[in-house]
């Protein structure tokens, strides 16, 4: 790296090799929402996951939920957007309060995503992917 100043008087060149260096900004995982509430009807929610710092951020979800799927497990993202489709299934459950965590671990970061359902005793289960 040079600086060359030049003026009526003269001029002068100043070096400095490796002086200035230019970083990354690291990755930065960015979860939202990061609390689904499924209440009596629902049965599909969405969460996007995005990458607020610099370079390639890689994903992994993780559940252990027996009435929830998701339709993405793992990816990448640099600026864009993933959007992640959560599905419960109320399918011979016991009416009452159930919940869970999703986690999203990522080079970046890690997230929990906080899981709440509700099945009403005189309510019929939706299908899941059933309309809201």
């Amino acid at each position: 790296m040079q600086l060359v100043s030049i003026n009526s008087f003269g001029s002068d060149t100043v070096a400095k090799p490796d002086y200035i260096e230019v970083l990354q900004i690291p990755e930065e995982l960015s979860v939202s929402p990061v609390f689904l509430d499924f209440d009596s009807v629902s049965t599909e929610k969405y969460i996007d996951i995005n990458n607020i710092g610099g370079g390639l951020l890689t994903w992994t979800l993780t559940e252990e939920i027996s009435w929830l799927t998701t339709d993405i497990q793992s990816g990448e993202t640099t600026s864009e957007t993933d959007q992640i489709i959560i599905t419960v299934d109320r399918t011979d459950l016991s009416p009452g309060d159930y919940t869970g965590i999703i986690t999203i671990s990522s080079n970046g970061g890690t997230q929990e995503i906080n899981i709440n359902m509700n099945l009403k005793a005189d309510e019929e289960p939706k299908p899941p992917g059933w309309g809201n």
